[in-house]
């Protein structure tokens, strides 16, 4: 065998393709489809950054289109990233927020018309965790509507008059001063609301209306007497009627005045029945009689006379009953 003809022929012609033979390829090597798959890697995010940088109009184009086509596809990416970058979530709803304030406030006004019950009790969390937040703005819009927060106030007295009563007592109870300025300013006002109020007290308690009168002309005698003689000129019929009958005041009569019995609500004596009584005692009683001619005996030119009545010293053969000194 001649090896060097045989190598002088290589190479060999391929041998014909059998159907019993199986086919052979070459196989690639591992490096080179590696770099193969690289480099179409590396040109695909070129031409996507070439898109963005020079054409990012038809980018976005296709962004949307794609959006629109496979929403759930959107919704699922979306989602994922929010997740994943809570920061530039927030930061861009914050920013699309400040831009489009109309389109935030109907979403919200839709929100909350829809699901009441989580706007209420975020609402309500967010005031318990900033009170000074909600009390300034509590402040600010009653300042800004005062006819809704009026309405507001009297519609929630009406329906909780308990906590309203509660609520007022016990404002009144730490601050008597700022109540007793709303009362004065109230009164000077509301002047006949005062009269009528003050009446009605009167007649429902009078002992408490008769033992304020009386301490207040205690401490205050010249207010009183002034006010006495400031009556007794605008009505001198009543002044004339006390000074002829007495007795139908039991202040000017023989009593002893006291201060804490109600004298106004005693049943005024008639003039008939005080004329009625004078003229049964002058006729029937003895010791008027005796009087009346000690009087007679009185000489006219005596300017100091006293009549005696002596208990130890009686008539003789009379009964001893009779002739008793009044008590």
């Amino acid at each position: 065998m001649n090896l060097n003809n045989n190598h002088q022929q290589w190479p060999m012609p391929q041998q014909q393709w059998q159907p019993q033979q199986q086919p052979w390829t070459p196989m690639p090597v591992w490096a080179n489809h590696y770099s193969f798959w690289t480099q179409q890697q590396m040109a695909d995010q070129q031409r996507q950054q070439y898109m963005q940088a020079e054409h990012p109009e038809a980018v976005r184009a296709a962004a949307a289109r794609y959006q629109a086509e496979h929403p759930e596809v959107h919704q699922a990416s979306a989602a994922r990233y929010q997740a994943e970058h809570p920061d530039v979530n927030q930061a861009a709803v914050a920013r699309y927020q400040a831009k489009h304030p109309e389109v935030h406030q109907a979403s919200a006004a839709r929100y909350q018309a829809e699901h009441p019950e989580v706007h209420q009790a975020s609402a309500a969390r967010y005031q318990a965790e900033h009170p000074e937040v909600h009390q300034a703005s509590a402040a600010r819009y009653q300042a800004e509507h005062p006819e809704v927060h009026q309405a507001s106030a009297a519609r929630y007295q009406a329906e909780h008059p308990k906590v309203h009563q509660a609520s007022a007592a016990r404002y009144q109870a730490e601050h008597p001063d700022v109540n007793q300025a709303a009362v004065a300013r109230y009164q000077a006002e509301h002047p006949e609301v005062h009269q009528a109020s003050a009446a009605r007290y009167q007649a429902e308690h009078p002992e408490v209306h008769q033992a304020s009168a009386a301490r207040y002309q205690a401490e205050h005698p010249e207010v009183h007497q002034a006010s006495a003689a400031r009556y007794q000129a605008k009505n001198p019929s009543a002044r004339n009627e006390r000074r002829l009958r007495p007795w139908i005041i039991k202040a000017n009569s023989a009593f002893n005045y006291n201060f804490g019995t109600a004298y106004s609500t005693d049943k005024m004596i008639t003039l008939e029945l005080v004329k009625a009584l004078q003229s049964m005692l002058h006729q029937c009683n003895p010791y008027i009689k005796d009087f009346k001619t000690a009087l007679q005996k009185v000489p006219k030119d005596c300017k100091d006379y006293k009549m005696v009545i002596h208990a130890d010293k009686k008539p003789a053969g009379a009964h001893k009953g009779r002739f008793n000194a009044p008590q």
